[in-house]
């Protein structure tokens, strides 16, 4: 019985060992591509980027792929939707994330002999405090797996990939962009400059804010309607914005052009006239009424519409302004509101209750005229 003990132990020592190695002369190869950069609030990007190189001489799979960030960020509370891509084809979205790593599992990944992969990891940017940053890399060798096709149990050599780290990526915490898309021309701003190109196009006016990109809707032509008319959309904007905001009100201002009769004959136009000509005004986010008012009123240095109640903008929300034209109004007497950065009050990022910078808000949006005109009805035998 001890002879047969002694030659088991034999057989079975070398077979678990060879296990744990590797195979001689075959290898992969992880090269570092792509280049720094900037992630926005809310933006899908690419964080890092590697080509996997096989040189085995055979077929082979990945297996695990773990990544560590030599950067500020924590990976676990600043991003979600990991996924990694080769030539644009997600090929795995399995992963998990702490602080410092993100982990990575594959199923049924091949690389042919002498081929490579091109692996862009990419996540959603969530959260950030700005001038964060994240630089992924392999920081050891055995975080990566790969395998020869039919040698599961053998894990490839990854040559030198413990000096592999992808440039960094800088976290800005409220993103810039505007587009204005019009039938005259369109604008895309790169910082504080910008340039023109005229587009010809039959859509109706799009603006787009941003501090998450708030795109602004501009209806494409004015509106009349008779006095006592009710249930009228005086407004209405689509924000874009890639994660939910909290406001603590909203005010749109009666933009130029806009007027109205004297209705207490003091002399003078005022808001109280722009009251007695349209008013039961009502605020919806998404079809769901936010707040409502029947003044106009001033409001940091302007006149319009003030919502004081707090709210929630989801993003892709439209925003409707309804309201009526009362029988008070007369021929002529004609609003137009518009909305722009100071119209937020107080916004906020929902998921931090971190403020939303002024300076990361830009763009405009403007409704058309809606105007009073009185229908005479003549009765002739």
């Amino acid at each position: 019985m001890r002879y047969l003990l002694f030659v088991l132990a034999i057989i079975v020592a070398p077979l678990t060992l060879q296990a744990q190695t590797t195979l001689g002369g075959a290898y992969v190869e992880l090269q570092a591509q792509g280049s720094g950069g900037t992630i926005r609030m809310g933006e899908t990007a690419q964080l890092a980027k590697f080509r996997l190189s096989n040189r085995s001489g055979k077929n082979i799979t990945v297996n695990r792929l773990k990544l560590r960030n030599y950067g500020t960020a924590d990976l676990s509370e600043s991003f979600e939707n990991f996924v990694i891509t080769d030539n644009n084809q997600t090929i795995s979205a399995a992963f998990q994330a702490d602080r410092n790593n993100v982990t990575f599992t594959f199923d049924n990944v091949v690389i042919a002999r002498g081929e490579a992969l091109q692996l862009s990891v990419e996540a959603r940017l969530i959260y950030a405090q700005s001038g964060e940053t994240v630089e992924l890399g392999i920081r050891r060798e055995e975080d990566l797996n790969t395998s020869i096709i039919g040698l599961d149990y053998f894990s490839l050599e990854c040559r030198e990939c413990e000096s592999v780290i992808a440039q960094p990526k800088t976290l800005k915490a409220g993103g810039i962009y505007i587009r204005s898309t019009s039938p005259y021309a369109s604008y895309r701003y790169y910082g504080s400059s910008a340039r023109s190109v005229y587009t010809p196009s039959l859509r109706p006016r799009v603006n787009t804010i941003s501090a998450t990109n708030r795109y602004y809707y501009r209806p494409s032509g004015n509106q009349t309607y008779s006095p006592g008319s009710k249930d009228i959309n005086f407004f209405s904007t689509y924000l874009n914005s890639k994660v939910d905001t909290q406001v603590e009100g909203l005010f749109l201002s009666i933009a130029s052009g806009s007027q109205v009769s004297d209705k207490n004959g003091d002399g003078k136009t005022d808001l109280k006239d722009f009251s007695q000509s349209f008013n039961n005004f009502n605020l919806f986010v998404n079809n769901e009424r936010v707040d409502s008012t029947d003044q106009f009123e001033s409001y940091n240095g302007g006149s319009g519409l003030l919502f004081d109640s707090s709210f929630e903008i989801p993003p892709n929300s439209q925003i409707l302004l309804t309201g009526r034209i009362s029988n008070g109004a007369v021929n002529g007497d004609k609003v137009k509101f518009s909305l722009s950065r100071s119209g937020l009050i107080d916004p906020t990022y929902s998921y931090s209750g971190d403020a939303v910078e002024t300076g990361n808000i830009n763009g405009e949006g403007r409704s058309q005229y809606t105007s009073t005109q009185n229908q005479n009805l003549n009765i002739t035998k």
